[in-house]
């Protein structure tokens, strides 16, 4: 019941705070891993709450599956999980590690900012679907999926437990 528990809030919180979603898991370069690199694991504190990272689990959810597809490049781990529409969300964990200084910053791509107008918008993506609901993107660029990681709209601090 508390992995249940786990589960659920981690799917809300990776739900929420975008507006935008992908056809495929992002970066679309880069190969999902089967493994998460050690760096990452570990108890996080993401607001208020707590989520566990393990070898192939992130708060008990397989990475091994479609529905959680999980990519790294650099300092950025890509965390893509597919909704009911069978599109990807996509939340992007940047972290910066030196010594004995830490930075964890959680990140939610995000489409028509302040710096362009929706005409713009348009041009720089490939926008396959929009409407009421959140719009679609596909064959997104490395210096598209930049855009868009630099536009999130919330960049979250994380706290690492242990």
């Amino acid at each position: 019941m508390k992995n249940l528990f786990f589960l659920v809030a981690l799917v809300l919180f990776l739900a929420s705070c975008t507006n935008v979603n992908f056809v495929s898991p992002q970066p679309e370069f880069l190969e999902a891993l089967s493994e998460i690199p050690e760096k990452y694991h570990g108890n996080f504190l993401i607001d208020t709450d707590t989520h566990t990272v393990t070898i192939n689990t992130i708060d008990g959810m397989s990475i091994n599956n479609d529905s959680l597809v999980v990519k790294e490049r650099g300092n950025y781990f890509y965390i893509n999980t597919k909704n009911d529409s069978g599109y990807y969300k996509l939340r992007i964990i940047r972290l910066i590690k030196f010594l004995n200084y830490e930075k964890i910053t959680l990140h939610a791509p995000h489409i028509y900012n302040r710096e362009y107008t929706k005409e713009e918008q348009l041009k720089l993506f490939n926008i396959v679907r929009e409407g009421d609901e959140d719009p679609v993107l596909d064959d997104v660029t490395v210096n598209q999926l930049s855009i868009l990681t630099n536009s999130s709209s919330n960049k979250i601090n994380v706290l690492r437990l242990q």
